[in-house]
């Protein structure tokens, strides 16, 4: 807004003065501030009756020169503030990053510190310190006033780290083979940086007035320092002898105090900023096949999970959310996860690729080309993500990085030791794979300046760029239109079939099954129900919840189209009932139904996990 603006070069106009003035008083001021000269004390500005020239805003009590000395006494006041700021910054966004990102015994560490310390009101936590100080030096307040406040930023960054965290340009990132560092500075900080220099600004205009304070009540530096605050607290002491003494260093803290918070509230610049390209390195990319030491299995299957169960802890309880998963995939295949909201679908997907969350503990088995991932190593899964399985999200817009090109977001997918044309080449080709010809522009673009289709191929060719053997796609056609969705999922199908790629596609929607998938495993309120393939499936099912959501689809494609819908709602893992957990919606159950938990058997198609599938079969 040209409010915004006019206040921002308001801003800059008062703080830059102030700037040059501290940076340069040894040139700039007319005298030594020191210089005590005492037949010329309390002279008066040169504009009223005894002032002169030579001394144009006055003099003190011993006849130095006032002018001079708050030029001086403005560089000593914004050494202090500006050094206080980028030491208590540091530390806080160092404390709020490690604390935020990694969660855990390092969370309740570091922000026991913080609360300890906040229990300790800011201003008496420096009083308290200073009072027992030998020296009262620029470094000794520094020190003391960057103890006082790095909680602040703490905090603040910590809060953003705690949101940014969860967004799933972080999970992209994380798939893409990022270390933990790296995704703290390269990803989260930038993205908490806004927040973050408006609080600096803001913190700085702090310091000055502080600063003043603790020299007003005698803590301020020794002289012969000078600084605003010892000059105000001499002009105290001469209020009625010497006015200007405290009037004109109050109105230079006033002055830079009010431009330092016209900038921090006007932030006119909208701009992102260029972030530098830099690949990662090789040690960050470790050989694709170097997994988790030798094969554990002789299985052909490219995935093989196994009763797999994800657990949480909750007080003295265990929520199972996912209980008992079992299925496989195939080199080349396509296979669906079909399932309504809160069948575990998603958490199974984030299994398989190491991305459950912190809390959740698994068991049974997860092999990749043989070798088992539920114990695998950090380095091991940095050896796997985005080389050997890849995945893509189901919100584009927030999968990609907001602040970056997609050019730098291509190119960091990419290992070091390669030529700048060849990285380019790489990922123009990658783009053009997923149809994309406007490769120039899409390259050059924020993810915001690209519509949905376009940042979802674009996520499809980060995702691809590792060359995967086992491709992850959760929900990823979900935020795009009928027509969109289509021509994603045939460039994502013939993309499969020319690289031999593997891929698991999690939806609820049975119209992309059938248009997408081979093979069809079907879950439950956490279990399998049933696993076919895809046509045989959604002709003959064989489980009652299959059936159901069969007969759904089915009527909304009659003439004229009919909504059913099937009766109650999946229960939560944790109310989960004895038995089967479907038995409560399903209109064929019996009394076993409420007691034992069905397994997985062998049906004419594949298998489902219902106690009277072969009554079912028989019955039809």
């Amino acid at each position: 807004m040209k409010s915004d603006r006019i206040a921002f070069a308001a801003g800059i106009a008062i703080v830059v003065p102030f700037a040059v003035v501290a940076l340069f008083a040894r040139w700039l001021a007319p005298s030594d501030p020191n210089l005590i000269v005492p037949d010329k004390k309390f002279r008066p500005p040169f504009w009223s009756a005894g002032g002169t020239i030579e001394h144009m805003l006055g003099t003190d009590q011993l006849g130095r020169d006032l002018l001079s000395r708050i030029m001086y006494g403005a560089q000593t006041s914004l050494y202090i503030a500006v050094g206080a700021v980028l030491i208590s910054t540091t530390i806080g966004v160092l404390v709020g990053l490690v604390s935020g990102y990694t969660g855990g015994w390092a969370d309740k560490i570091l922000m026991g510190l913080t609360e300890v310390q906040l229990a300790f009101p800011f201003i008496l936590l420096a009083l308290a310190i200073l009072s027992i100080a030998d020296t009262k030096s620029p470094p000794v307040l520094i020190g003391v006033l960057s103890i006082a406040s790095w909680v602040i930023y703490a905090r603040v960054v910590r809060a953003q780290v705690l949101i940014e965290r969860e967004k799933e340009y972080i999970l992209s990132a994380t798939v893409n083979g990022a270390t933990r560092l790296r995704i703290m500075f390269r990803y989260i900080l930038p993205n908490v940086l806004p927040l973050l220099v408006v609080i600096v600004l803001l913190q700085l205009a702090t310091m000055i007035i502080i600063e003043s304070v603790l020299a007003f009540v005698a803590l301020g530096v020794d002289p012969p320092a000078i600084s605003w605050g010892l000059i105000l607290a001499e002009g105290r002491r001469n209020i009625a002898t010497a006015w200007w003494m405290l009037a004109f260093p109050g109105f230079a803290i006033f002055l830079l105090v009010l431009g330092i918070n016209l900038i921090a509230d006007a932030r006119p610049s909208q701009r992102r900023p260029t972030v530098p390209v830099r690949l990662l390195d090789t040690d960050d990319r470790a050989t694709p096949h170097a997994a988790s030491g030798a094969s554990d299995s002789n299985s052909d299957h490219l995935l093989e999970v196994t009763d797999l169960r994800v657990r949480f802890a909750t007080g003295d309880d265990v929520l199972n959310a996912v209980d008992g998963v079992s299925f496989h995939i195939d080199r080349g295949e396509l296979v669906a996860l079909v399932g309504e909201s809160g069948s575990g679908k998603s958490l199974t997907a984030l299994s398989i690729i190491g991305l459950q969350p912190p809390a959740a503990s698994l068991s049974g088995s997860i092999q990749l080309d043989g070798h088992e991932l539920v114990r695998a190593s950090g380095a091991t899964w940095r050896s796997i993500r985005g080389r050997r399985i890849s995945m893509i999200f189901q919100n584009p817009g927030t999968s990609l990085n907001p602040l970056l090109k997609i050019r730098t977001q291509l190119i960091e997918t990419l290992g070091a030791g390669q030529s700048k044309e060849s990285v380019g080449t790489r990922c123009a080709d990658a783009l053009r794979d997923v149809n994309i010809t406007d490769v120039d522009r899409v390259m050059n673009s924020y993810p915001f300046e690209l519509s949905g289709g376009m940042q979802q191929r674009v996520m499809i060719a980060i995702a691809l760029l590792g060359e995967p053997e086992l491709l992850i796609a959760d929900e990823p056609t979900t935020a795009l239109d009928v027509t969109t969705q289509a021509q994603i999922l045939d460039e994502l199908a013939e993309l499969a079939r020319r690289r031999d790629l593997s891929v698991l596609m999690i939806t609820h929607d049975l119209g992309i099954v059938r248009r997408f998938a081979e093979r069809t495993v079907v879950m439950y309120s956490g279990r399998e129900c049933e696993t076919a393939p895809t046509r045989q499936l959604l002709d003959e099912p064989q489980h009652p919840y299959s059936r159901a959501l069969v007969e759904t689809v089915m009527a909304l494609e009659q003439t004229p189209p009919r909504l059913v819908g099937i009766d109650g709602r999946p229960p939560e893992p944790i109310d989960r009932p004895q038995g089967c957990a479907f038995a409560p919606r399903c209109d064929r159950a019996q009394d076993d139904c409420t007691t034992i938990v069905p397994t997985p058997q062998t049906t004419a198609t594949g298998r489902a996990a219902c106690l009277h599938i072969h009554d079912e079969v028989v019955a039809g």
